[in-house]
């Protein structure tokens, strides 16, 4: 059963290419990193979440984003 359907977050590594796309700046335009397969910024995402919507909220207000990406979020995420 994937962490999408049991509701849970994933466990393991995570793989950030898996969730997030990482948008190069071109034509003026500021990097970005969108979840991935959407047009969402994180930083939308993030700033909800900071500000007490629950993953199920996110989930609502974001259609594209499954709860699988809002779990991944979540995480926290060791840099080598």
């Amino acid at each position: 059963m994937s962490a999408l359907a049991s509701g849970t977050p994933p466990t393991g590594s995570l793989d950030l290419t898996r969730y997030l796309e990482f948008i190069p700046a071109r034509d003026g335009a500021r990097r970005a990193i969108r979840l991935a397969g959407t047009r969402v910024g994180v930083e939308f995402v993030l700033r909800d979440y900071l500000n007490g919507a629950s993953p199920e909220e996110l989930a609502l207000r974001y259609p594209t984003v499954s709860l699988e990406q809002i779990h991944a979020l979540r995480r926290p995420i060791k840099i080598t």
